[in-house]
């Protein structure tokens, strides 16, 4: 049975927060959600770059640095950074997918999403979203039909392996796949 209502919720994050905090009390624990921070930034860098100047590229992050959402987390260990990296992930892969058509990127897609989804239900919107769009554009750009359905497998199977435990696991101790 589920102890309280938070016991049904995918909890993929506080997972992996188990290493950190075995190696440590709870600084391990803020250290490794800051530098999901920095990871970030990494990607919005590394996505810009590219496609603006050094100064473009400079002023995003100090966007992203002086978002209030973003300065409030900076010192906790909360999730939803962790949520921000994985859809943020997602939508970088489906672009990079866009530009170069490699399939890699499309499981990268799929594990994004999938990595979301377990972690907070809030989740499953903003996946959807990314996943709804890079479906369409496999339907859309892929010519053949094996090839569609290979590029839509490498979309929705790894997101549906991360999120199946969460709903097996709810199924099994309330009834319910999606408690509460």
């Amino acid at each position: 049975p589920v102890f309280g209502l938070y016991g049904a919720m995918p909890h993929l994050i506080e997972v992996l927060y188990t290493l950190p905090l075995a190696l440590d009390d709870f600084v391990a624990g803020k250290v490794f959600a800051f530098s999901i921070h920095l990871w970030i930034l990494a990607g919005i860098g590394g996505w810009l770059a590219p496609r603006l100047s050094r100064l473009g590229v400079g002023v995003a992050a100090l966007l992203y640095v002086s978002g209030q959402n973003v300065t409030s987390h900076l010192g906790r260990a909360y999730n939803e950074p962790i949520l921000g990296f994985f859809l943020l992930g997602a939508a970088l892969a489906f672009l990079a997918w866009w530009e170069t058509r490699r399939s890699g990127w499309l499981a990268l897609v799929g594990i994004a999403c999938g990595a979301a989804c377990a972690s907070k239900y809030t989740a499953w919107l903003f996946a959807a979203v990314i996943l709804a769009a890079a479906v369409a554009a496999v339907l859309r750009l892929e010519r053949s039909p094996r090839a569609r359905l290979r590029a839509a497998a490498l979309l929705l199977l790894p997101c549906g392996a991360l999120v199946l435990p969460w709903v097996v696991k709810n199924l099994v101790t309330t009834g319910n796949p999606v408690y509460p």
